[in-house]
């Protein structure tokens, strides 16, 4: 996936894979267990202020005060499954 050129503080909203459990009994034959990762994808929607992109990771936040940030969270790259960057003033 190609990335958008992004800036600190551009508003973003992204898509993202997540990490999953695939609610499986405590053991499962391999058809049980290829059906569970088929039929699951956890891909979550976020958004927030672009950060930096950093070893891989691209880090995001929710908050500003002043000068200090918080709800910051990094999201390996190859996890993003698509990007729209906003205008400042609508996200």
């Amino acid at each position: 996936m190609k990335l958008p050129k992004l800036k600190k503080h551009d508003p973003v909203e992204l898509w993202w894979l997540d990490i999953y459990d695939p609610k499986l009994p405590s053991w499962g034959s391999d058809d049980e267990i290829k059906d569970a990762i088929k039929s699951l994808r956890s891909e979550a929607n976020s958004r927030g202020y672009f950060y930096c992109e950093e070893d891989g990771y691209l880090y995001f936040y929710g908050d500003q005060m002043d000068d200090k940030f918080s709800r910051l969270t990094g999201i390996p790259k190859g996890c993003i499954v698509r990007i729209e960057k906003h205008k400042k003033g609508k996200q």
